[in-house]
């Protein structure tokens, strides 16, 4: 409960929320930092990013307060930090204190500039590092780099949310990096959830693993061939998802928050276990949710019309950016 409760006040000192919970006290931890992302481990220590390459370790008070922290990792100097640019995620591996694992996603200057440039701009990288509990701190000499995208052409759109699932398998999120038709493109990473195996590998299950079409392209996030480390395409801007912990066995059930453009704005739920117009989707291969062709409920473009759902994934809550609410439930 503890981890719960920081997280709430948190969530509450950032966003200023109005009112706070009955039973759940405000605290300020964490303010001025461009915080982007973080994650507990089993200690309830709380491992935090900011946006231009720190990674800060909070330690747990008796009566539930964060107060210590120290500076656990250093890569400002390898990170790009123009406009939504920067380290945007981190987690630990479910199995951390045994292996002492941990994931970042961050835009990288894989060939010497931070530019806007489809040819040789900034990556987003994700990689593991390995905790040193004898120095409590990230081994800055650790790092294994699993996956680079494409270079980004717009300082834009980077998502980096990094989950496991009860499969055991990663989930990461890659935004389309402003440019929309990455999000239906099979050759690229861009515009799509990836899941791999916790050394970066590709989970057999995955829609393209066994594909004759398949290829890996954790290299530089685009192949002559379909994405083997696609799980789900057609994603915009994934900023954050999360796992439902309450699936039957290793069931993955997910709801990802996907950032609209000029109209709507949509959560989305995916995976193995979850209901589509009230029926059980097992084994689905490849999911997509529609973006460029979809935003919302709705079709995009001069054909408009809000009751095309072929062929994708129809979102569990939208709503218009107008002012007028709108509204898509799928019972579980």
């Amino acid at each position: 409960m503890k981890f719960l409760t920081a997280f709430t006040a948190l969530l509450a000192a950032l966003e200023g929320a109005r009112a706070v919970p009955s039973g759940f006290e405000e605290r300020e931890i964490f303010k001025n930092g461009f915080m982007t992302d973080m994650t507990f481990d089993s200690q309830d220590r709380m491992f935090v990013t900011q946006k231009h390459g720190l990674v800060h370790l909070y330690l747990p008070g008796d009566d539930y307060s964060y107060d210590e922290t120290s500076t656990v990792l250093d890569i400002v100097d390898d990170v790009c930090q123009e406009t939504e640019r920067g380290l945007g995620g981190i987690q630990l591996h479910p199995n951390f204190d045994a292996n002492n694992w941990i994931y970042t996603y961050y835009t990288y200057p894989k060939f010497g500039n931070c530019d806007e440039n489809t040819d040789d701009g900034p990556v987003n990288r994700l990689s593991r590092w390995t905790w040193n509990p004898a120095t409590n701190e990230i081994d800055p000499d650790s790092e294994v780099v699993l996956l680079d995208t494409p270079s980004t052409s717009k300082a834009q759109h980077n998502s980096g949310k990094i989950e496991f699932g009860k499969d055991g398998y990663m989930y990461v999120t890659c935004g389309d990096t402003g440019v929309s038709d990455e999000g239906q493109n099979l050759s690229s990473v861009i515009g799509g959830m990836l899941r791999l195996t916790d050394t970066g590998d590709i989970p057999p299950t995955n829609p393209f693993a066994n594909d004759p079409e398949g290829v890996r392209c954790n290299e530089n996030g685009r192949g002559d061939g379909k994405c083997q480390e696609l799980y789900a395409v057609g994603l915009r801007n994934p900023w954050r998802f999360t796992m439902n912990p309450n699936t039957e066995g290793n069931k993955v059930h997910f709801f990802v928050n996907d950032v609209g453009a000029s109209a709507w704005e949509e959560i989305s739920e995916g995976g193995d276990d979850f209901m589509d117009n009230g029926v059980f989707n097992y084994n689905l291969g490849l999911q997509n949710f529609g973006w460029p062709v979809r935003e919302g409920p709705c079709k995009r473009g001069d054909e408009g019309g809000c009751d095309d759902y072929e062929g994708y994934i129809h979102p569990l809550h939208y709503y218009q950016h107008e002012g007028e609410s709108a509204f898509g439930v799928v019972p579980l």
